[in-house]
């Protein structure tokens, strides 16, 4: 009958065992750490401040329009849609196109394109355009800059896409992405 060889490490002095726990003892130190959150939206998101309702004025032709003017404290004029919803843009996107997939669109919802949009009085019908989705699909633009709506913004007034991830701004009527405003 054939004997199995003991196993090499069995032969190694104490001394060694301690080296070699030490070692593992080091390394699993060093290695990084995986932390599984359950939220729905990554932990390193920009801090977003909840503005206060009563710092938003709603589109001076409240009707049938598309796109409209509301007035935030602090940001002067914006973009909004027909139901006062403030309108955004991402600075990812290249001029007349979305890179917004699939997933991105969960969470901003673009303004699509029609024939014949409504605006309100103030904004330039010279900066709108329309531009395309990933998918083919006509949104509308603005300055060359896509349109979109957040999804966590419930009323009009809400601005919570305003900065989030450094890359998603309101824009003025005159077509300026609101990246900062002193005061």
């Amino acid at each position: 009958m054939k004997q199995i060889p003991p196993c090499p490490i069995s032969r190694m002095p104490i001394p060694v065992y301690g080296v070699l726990i030490f070692c593992l003892i080091i390394l699993s130190a060093c290695q990084p750490k995986v932390v599984i959150t359950t939220t729905e939206f990554p932990t390193n998101a920009p801090t977003l401040s909840v503005m206060d309702p009563a710092q938003f004025t709603a589109p001076a032709n409240p009707g049938p329009v598309d796109i409209g003017i509301g007035y935030v404290q602090r940001w002067g004029n914006v973009l909004v849609d027909g139901n006062g919803m403030t309108l955004y843009i991402s600075t990812f996107d290249p001029p007349d196109r979305s890179y917004c997939d699939a997933d991105c669109l969960e969470m901003w919802q673009p303004l699509l394109a029609k024939d014949n949009l409504e605006l309100s009085e103030g904004v330039y019908p010279s900066l709108l355009g329309t531009g395309t989705l990933p998918d083919g699909s006509k949104v509308v633009t603005y300055g060359h800059w896509p349109l979109y709506r957040f999804t966590l913004d419930a009323k009009p007034g809400d601005n919570e896409g305003q900065g989030y991830f450094e890359s998603w701004f309101m824009i003025s009527p005159e077509g300026e992405v609101l990246q900062s405003r002193e005061g």
